[in-house]
């Protein structure tokens, strides 16, 4: 009914125009007229300016009457073509869908806002894109890449694109943790044309590795620094010590650590790329280069001491202010350009230079236990329970005075 309203409320300025210009009509002002009983509809398809003109012509030839009928059936059309699509999008919905909290969003709402304009992050795994709700409410949703096999196991879903059982079982598994390290995820469903997509909170600080790694690298100070090693630490070792059974991230690295608006770790991306399956049998990948532990290629599995290793990068990242892989490093990886320049040049040639001094001793114990986690051999790595109370340890001890 308000679309009527509106529409005969810009037929009557149009009527109002037309009767002061009496029987001098010119173009311009029958196209302005006709703009106004239109009431400003964007017209980006060959149909839409087929209707502007047939209106144009009508309000020429017969007066202002039978443009107002046009403008209501126009009216209507856009409704119902609107209606149509939302429709579409929501058939596009798989049954195969999880809710680990109450949703305060639908599901078409989120597929209509998955466009290029809306990604915020790429990576492996997927596409991570800003979605803000009508109620006001700013997510994140993940698009994982699909999986192809040779044969289409299902006959309802597009060929060559299956859905992955093991992975939709550990989602169930992550969806009800709750860890204030861990990000919550709050849905996932997956899509008739198999589209995967995760649901977290928007994190507004975005990945630890991009804030460190760019302009913005000046604004974690050492404390904030600190904070962010801890959290993580502490999310991670409730993966494997806290979780039954346990959980094993396989991908830890600083952009898979998220930070809040407040600078809280959120560890990311548990499982989304190598799938952590239920029964134990997902499949193994390796970690990102400059975080590969040295036994993945002789291991059959990586376990929770190639997680310790990961972590024992992202520990050297916060200390030297340097990428895992850098071309300044030359070919070695950041373990062992850490490794060899403590030899040869001593530790101020590792540390960070925005880094304040009065905080080098904490540093320097942090990056003790960067080493002890980067062991060549797993089993001289501490486990990650031992991680965060060295941490831990290393926070009781900071200096007031900085």
């Amino acid at each position: 009914m308000a679309c009527f309203a509106q529409s005969a409320e810009h037929f009557t300025q149009a009527y109002c125009l037309m009767s002061s210009q009496n029987s001098n009509i010119e173009a311009g002002d029958v196209e302005a007229a006709t703009g106004a009983v239109l009431g400003g509809v964007h017209f980006k398809s060959l149909g839409m300016r087929c209707l502007q003109c047939a209106g144009i012509l009508l309000l020429w030839f017969f007066g202002p009457i039978p443009m107002f009928v046009s403008s209501v059936a126009l009216v209507i059309f856009l409704h119902y073509n609107y209606t149509g699509r939302q429709y579409h999008v929501r058939n596009r919905v798989d049954s195969q869908m999880q809710s680990f909290q109450k949703l305060r969003f639908c599901e078409a709402e989120i597929l209509c806002a998955l466009c290029e304009d809306n990604v915020i992050g790429r990576g492996p795994s997927g596409k991570v894109y800003k979605v803000e709700s009508s109620n006001g409410t700013t997510i994140a949703v993940k698009k994982l890449q699909r999986r192809r096999v040779n044969q289409c196991e299902n006959n309802d879903v597009e060929k060559d694109m299956v859905h992955d059982d093991g992975l939709i079982a550990g989602f169930d598994t992550l969806g009800r943790i709750t860890h204030k390290n861990i990000m919550k995820l709050w849905h996932c469903c997956t899509t008739r044309d198999c589209q995967q997509l995760l649901v977290y909170d928007y994190m507004p600080n975005g990945s630890l590795g991009d804030f460190l790694h760019n302009k913005k690298a000046g604004l974690l100070n050492w404390p904030t620094r600190f904070k962010i090693a801890l959290g993580a630490a502490e999310g991670i070792s409730y993966l494997h010590h806290d979780c039954s059974p346990s959980i094993v991230h396989r991908n830890v690295k600083s952009n898979n650590i998220l930070l809040d608006g407040d600078f809280e770790a959120r560890v990311v991306d548990i499982g989304t790329t190598n799938g952590v399956d239920a029964s134990g049998k997902g499949p193994v990948i390796a970690a990102a280069c400059g975080y590969i532990a040295p036994e993945f290629l002789h291991a059959h599995g990586l376990n929770g001491k190639s997680d310790i290793y990961n972590f024992g990068v992202v520990m050297l990242e916060l200390v030297t202010g340097k990428l895992p892989v850098n071309p300044e490093l030359g070919e070695k990886d950041l373990v062992k350009w850490v490794r060899s320049t403590l030899d040869q040049k001593g530790v101020d040639h590792v540390l960070d230079p925005k880094l304040d001094s009065c905080y080098k001793e904490e540093v320097c114990k942090v990056l003790d236990i960067g080493l002890l986690c980067t062991d060549s051999r797993p089993d001289n790595r501490p486990s990650m329970r031992r991680v965060m109370e060295l941490l831990q340890e290393v926070g009781r001890g900071a200096s007031p005075y900085c």
